[in-house]
């Protein structure tokens, strides 16, 4: 007699697209924890980076007679060991200088020429502290984890894909592979409040990029005794929330998360609608904070908003500048109308 084999186990096909979709399923819960915790990591390396910040600017105000970290050098003979930096014509050009001398030797970019007609204040004054703290540049601290164009900078500094037009702007390209996702506010650089026919820095109202001038002799020149709030005032502040919105989203939307370092030298983070909403800094009895268009360009995260609108300048602008509270309190006066 002959024996059958006995057929071998197999899925029906109801079965087969069971098991599928319990596969899909469990994928789908998993993927957003999963993402969740990743973006969780690179929120904690963030805080971490500006930790480190606020250490060195603790130890910075030690070492330096409280002088907040800002570009020092002035007119005349500077002590740079590059010879073509050594004799600005002025203080804004001392700050050119200082900034460029950095960069020459915390890279291998010895032949890196100045930036034309800028002032490294707004967006390089992290390079002080880079440069106190004697590390080499492209510096990781300087750039959110999330932040991924100045990580592609920071990875290939010949990547120009994102460079806007102009020459200007493209003059100036080599310098962005040092930018930092962080700013100091502009108080720590600059005074608070202009008193006429002397003007402080204050925004170019058409482009959140840009400010209005004040006298290069005036800058650089702040002290950490000037601070009536240390934990409630700010000194740096991430320019773009990289973690709670994708691709990003600048610091001013009222949705916007941000973290701030204040002058006590604790990291937190805000949501920015409860951050104070400011002042005008050459109009201090103005009751209106200042207000400024975000105009991005294309290496920066899209407008939240669709259209032309403006945004209060919040952490950029305190009311009150390095004597204000930013946060756990109301503005402090400023000669603006009472309730």
């Amino acid at each position: 007699m002959r024996h059958r084999p006995l057929p071998k186990p197999a899925f029906t096909l109801i079965e087969l697209l069971v098991v599928i979709a319990i596969i899909a399923l469990l994928i789908g819960i998993l993927l957003p924890a999963i993402g969740a915790a990743r973006e969780s990591a690179k929120r904690a390396a963030c805080l971490s980076g500006q930790r480190q910040f606020a250490t060195a600017a603790a130890t910075y105000f030690n070492d330096f007679s409280e002088f907040i970290p800002a570009y020092s050098w002035r007119k005349g003979r500077t002590p740079s060991e590059f010879s073509d930096l050594q004799s600005p014509n002025d203080d804004g050009q001392a700050a050119i200088f200082q900034a460029t001398d950095i960069i020459r030797r915390r890279t291998y970019l010895a032949e890196m020429p100045p930036p034309p007609n800028r002032l490294p204040h707004r967006e390089f004054t992290h390079l002080v502290l880079i440069d106190y703290m004697t590390l080499n540049l492209p510096e990781p601290i300087v750039a959110c984890p999330s932040d991924r164009q100045r990580q592609q900078w920071q990875q290939d500094p010949t990547d120009r894909s994102n460079v806007p037009s102009g020459g200007q702007w493209q003059q100036f390209f080599d310098w962005w592979w040092f930018s930092s996702t962080y700013q100091v506010v502009p108080a720590s650089w600059a005074p608070d409040i202009g008193n006429p026919p002397v003007r402080t820095v204050d925004q170019f109202l058409s482009d959140h990029n840009w400010f209005n001038g004040a006298p290069v002799d005036q800058l650089g020149r702040r002290r950490l005794n000037q601070v009536a709030f240390p934990s409630q005032k700010a000194y740096m502040f991430e320019f773009y929330d990289f973690h709670s919105h994708r691709p990003g989203a600048f610091y001013a939307y009222d949705q916007a998360q941000i973290a701030l370092q204040f002058f006590d030298g604790s990291v937190r983070v805000y949501k920015s609608d409860t951050i104070n909403p400011g002042f005008r800094p050459n109009a201090p009895r103005n009751p209106n904070p200042t207000l400024m268009r975000y105009n991005p360009q294309a290496f920066e995260p899209p407008p939240l908003i669709l259209g032309f609108h403006q945004l209060p300048g919040r952490v950029r602008w305190t009311r009150g500048g390095l004597r204000g509270i930013d946060v756990s309190g109301a503005e402090v006066y400023t000669g603006q109308p009472r309730d």
